[in-house]
């Protein structure tokens, strides 16, 4: 009997459910390989006080090798190495939403990740966070940031209307953005992210076909 434990601790909200927090999930079934692997998924409701345990939700096979990176509006974002090992792949899916389909979750593929110059294999690997405009239940025009360890920020829109669009890569020139988070803004319709020390903020627009980069400083 195979089971995996992942103790986490991801924050996020859905059109339907109050703000919850998504600490424990955990695989069932007779080996990795198997097709009918189900998950048990534990959240904590902070308005209610209350923790709810989703069960026997189906473990789609493409996500099987990934890591979840990030949640935003009730979407996880996941981050798979390919084959060869020189970029990474992205997908977002429903089947962290605790109102999402237990048979079938939905999955996205987006636009292979490529590095930017020569990171290190570290920066290549991992992505520390991730945020969104909103969820495609909402909109099917959304677009994804993913933020890298180190200076890079990727973004990512499916449906944009220019074949460019749909993978986008900055890199920041201050190593004051090295250990920042990516943010989204709904109000101001922005990306983005403090440095360390909170003296300098770079945004980016996602109301446009190309997103424009800025940086604000605060002394």
């Amino acid at each position: 009997l195979f089971q995996r434990r992942h103790t986490l601790r991801m924050f996020s909200s859905f059109t339907t459910t109050n703000p919850y927090l998504m600490y424990n999930l955990i695989h069932n079934g007779s080996s990795l390989d198997d097709i009918d692997i189900t998950s048990a998924i534990h959240y904590f409701d902070p308005a209610k006080e209350d923790e709810v345990i989703v069960r026997d939700r189906a473990f789609p096979m493409e996500l099987r090798n990934t890591s979840l990176v990030g949640m935003s509006h009730g979407w996880g974002v996941f981050n798979v190495e390919t084959g060869d090992g020189r970029h990474k792949a992205v997908y977002v899916s429903d089947f962290c939403n605790p109102c999402g389909s237990k048979t079938n979750p939905k999955i996205i593929p987006l636009h292979p990740m490529h590095p930017i110059g020569k990171p290190n294999i570290t920066q290549l690997r991992l992505i520390t966070n991730a945020a969104m405009t909103c969820s495609p239940d909402q909109s099917k025009d959304f677009v994804v940031a993913a933020n890298c360890l180190g200076l890079e920020i990727h973004f990512f829109r499916p449906c944009g209307k220019t074949k460019n669009y749909s993978g986008l890569g900055f890199k920041t020139e201050s190593h004051y953005f090295d250990q920042s988070k990516v943010m989204y803004s709904k109000k101001d319709q922005k990306f983005y992210t403090p440095s360390v020390g909170g003296h300098l903020l770079g945004f980016w627009d996602s109301c446009f076909e190309d997103l424009s980069c800025g940086f604000a400083t605060f002394l």
